[in-house]
């Protein structure tokens, strides 16, 4: 069993871009957080902060999806692919709390 740094399957390299947007998008949203957007009293209050951040969990729980579609299906054994499908299964995690548990 050989275990590569970058995916060699098209899923692999799928979900390594699906963590690279997850990425993208949160800077994109801390950015907007530091030229003065504010958040309101419910989520979509200002939607130039929520859609980015809804993106980005989009993107995040697709990191997760395609990188454990990746390992278990198509053998995939890249350290990246790893890393892309914990942080996926991370953003999962805390979306899910958000959506289910009460503040």
């Amino acid at each position: 069993m050989e275990i590569y740094l970058t995916p060699k399957t098209q899923v692999g390299k799928a979900s390594l871009v699906a963590c690279l947007t997850f990425a993208l998008l949160i800077v994109l949203f801390f950015i907007l957080i530091g030229q003065g957007q504010k958040g309101g009293l419910h989520f979509l209050d200002n939607l130039v902060l929520a859609i980015p951040l809804m993106a980005a969990a989009v993107a995040g729980i697709a990191a997760m999806a395609l990188g454990l579609l990746a390992i278990l299906r198509y053998r995939e054994r890249s350290i990246l692919t790893l890393v892309c499908t914990l942080i996926g299964i991370f953003v999962f995690y805390f979306t899910l709390g958000e959506l289910i548990g009460e503040h």
